[in-house]
């Protein structure tokens, strides 16, 4: 179906700062893996630098399958007798979107099907970047309650009429991407605009080596003893000492570590200082665990003398809390201070002084932020602050100037509009944050200013000794997602990362997923800046707020940290970084990295 569509132009100005077309479109599909699942409607809209659509076609596609969840889109077997198969409309498909930026509400989502798609007619998708207008939505930090399309639409009164239909989805994206380019244009800001060719940005981050498989994974068991001093061969084992098991056993690995931790043992899966035994046979291969026990100097046992150990478990010494935990308040979710719903923006200035004004402005309850947004009330100006692009920008906003001696106000400005969202908890370096029990999964998003400089935004699952036990447990560039899924990075648009966290999903045995930054040999995080981070719920809700400021020397930065203390899951802003690189980190974590 073709339609032409008559809607007037965006502001003067929109096109010339963003000269590029569009092809605004959105698909709906038989389930939720591009390799597997199927598009059934696919809807399009062509849309000038101007703001001005020009074509809208759509359609429904036979997945020649079962069209999956009817009760979301509504597209039953009746509907879509008749309709052609993919490979029919690929080609139109491919003419719509050439030479076009790709736009869709998570566009990765519609991208990974229609490429998905294409593969299977034998087409080429002749798209090079694409653009999510949830991303964008982020960029801008719009004063909404979250990121769903039918709440953008809400704020900008955009009709909705039939939710998770295609046509009348692409239909209001059109109207959201107009709205959110004029915003984009007032505050200057450039587009989060993501390659889709083959990248030839070197992997600087070496694959793991692969290590002897687990079969059986110890289970998660808090110990009820406190950990003795350590063990020497030929005495007993005491409870609460920690042992681990490597290679091949002869009786079941759970068989051994239900008997371990029946008799008081502390049972885990990576070997650290304090381990007091690995049972490892003799026909045991080189692993991973027995070459850090040589490194340690723990001592390895065979599993016919760990048997006999566990006949004889002296007795420990009980911890006071393991029985009952005292409980733990959780803290306030209301931002409190004389700057508190106030997000400051600091101009100019060298980084180390620069760091401090944000680091004030947190400590007076406020945010700092990295970009000139939508939420941003203030902002401060440094030495060199007329350097910065973002000079003109303030005042032709009317924003208010600051003082950063007194914290008066210099100019009078006119504040722009409080965000009508929940105030988020704004951490300071190293602050935490308990997360709901309700909630398990999670997004963080990282951006910075210098979008130029490459970062590696790495995540890490870590047992309780900060190790990880599996080549599995790092997920980067080169791997971003773990095979359990429970952990994924996106690194592919300059500027910002964004890590999901699916907690239910986590194995037994990670007790924290560190997210770290890291930069080539010669990058210091003092030329990047300030590095924002943003904790959301899946629907894009902000629930934490931090800005990360390392001093100039440092290359990798443990930016922050979702960890579980007594059955409950909390945040850290941790803001940690070291002076080497990317490679000496995961090795003190356990990762065997190539040369």
């Amino acid at each position: 179906m073709t339609v032409y569509v008559e809607v007037p132009a965006m502001p003067t100005g929109v096109s010339s700062r963003y000269p590029q077309c569009y092809a605004v479109l959105d698909v709906e599909t038989t389930g939720l893996l591009p390799e597997v699942d199927r598009v059934v409607q696919i809807a399009v809209t062509l849309v000038d630098a101007a703001g001005v659509a020009e074509r809208s076609w759509s359609t429904l596609v036979d997945p020649q399958r079962d069209p999956g969840p009817v009760h979301v889109h509504g597209i039953t077997r009746e509907r879509l007798r008749g309709a052609p198969t993919f490979d029919q409309v690929a080609g139109t498909v491919a003419q719509l979107l050439a030479g076009r930026v790709f736009v869709a509400h998570n566009a990765q989502f519609d991208w990974g099907f229609l490429g998905a798609e294409m593969r299977r007619a034998g087409e080429a998708l002749p798209v090079d970047s694409r653009l999510c207008t949830r991303d964008l939505a982020k960029r801008l930090d719009l004063p909404v309650a979250n990121l769903k399309l039918s709440t953008l639409a809400a704020h900008w009164n955009i009709p909705q009429h039939r939710a998770h239909d295609a046509e009348d989805d692409t239909r209001v994206l059109v109207e959201v991407l107009r709205r959110q380019l004029s915003v984009a244009a007032e505050l200057g800001l450039e587009l989060p605009l993501t390659p889709c060719r083959t990248s030839a940005r070197p992997l600087r981050l070496p694959r793991p080596v692969p290590t002897t498989s687990r079969p059986v994974r110890p289970p998660r068991v808090a110990c009820s003893w406190e950990l003795p001093p350590a063990w020497r061969p030929g005495t007993p084992l005491v409870q609460g000492h920690r042992v681990v098991v490597s290679g091949p056993t002869t009786a079941p690995r759970a068989d051994l570590y239900r008997r371990a931790i029946a008799a008081g043992l502390d049972v885990k899966g990576g070997v650290s200082r304090a381990t007091a035994a690995v049972v490892a046979n003799d026909s045991a291969p080189g692993t991973r665990k027995l070459r850090d026990a040589e490194s340690c100097g723990t001592p390895r046992i065979t599993e016919a003398d760990f048997e006999a150990l566990l006949l004889d478990v002296t007795p420990g010494t009980a911890k006071a809390d393991v029985l009952s935990p005292e409980p733990r308040a959780s803290r306030p979710r209301t931002a409190i201070g004389p700057f508190a719903r106030r997000r400051v923006l600091v101009l100019g200035g060298p980084h180390e002084l620069a760091a401090r004004v944000r680091a004030e402005v947190v400590a007076r309850g406020g945010s700092a932020a990295v970009r000139l947004t939508t939420s941003t009330t203030e902002f401060v100006a440094l030495d060199g602050a007329r350097q910065d692009q973002r000079w003109a920008r303030v005042h032709e906003l009317d924003l208010p100037r600051l003082d950063p001696t007194t914290w008066q106000r210099l100019t009078a400005g006119a504040p722009r509009a409080d965000s009508a969202a929940a105030d988020p908890v704004v951490l300071p370096r190293g602050g935490t944050t308990d997360l709901p029990g309700e909630v398990d999964r999670w997004l963080l998003d990282v951006t910075w200013t210098h979008s130029g400089d490459e970062v590696d935004v790495v995540a890490l699952r870590v047992d309780d000794e900060q190790r990880v036990t599996s080549d599995d447990d790092v997920i980067f560039y080169g791997a971003p997602t773990s095979p359990d899924g429970s952990v994924s990075v996106v690194t592919d648009t300059p500027g910002q990362a964004e890590v999901a966290v699916d907690l239910s999903r986590l194995p037994d045995d990670t007790d924290e997923v560190l997210i770290v930054a890291a930069l080539a040999a010669g990058v210091t995080f003092g030329s990047v800046g300030a590095v924002d981070l943003t904790l959301r719920t899946a629907d894009g809700a902000v629930s934490a707020r931090a800005t990360l400021d390392a001093a100039t020397v440092e290359r990798t930065l443990v930016l922050g940290e979702l960890y579980r203390r007594r059955g409950s899951w909390r945040f850290r802003a941790r803001g940690q970084g070291y002076e080497f690189g990317l490679s000496e980190f995961l090795t003190q974590h356990g990762v065997e990295v190539e040369a």
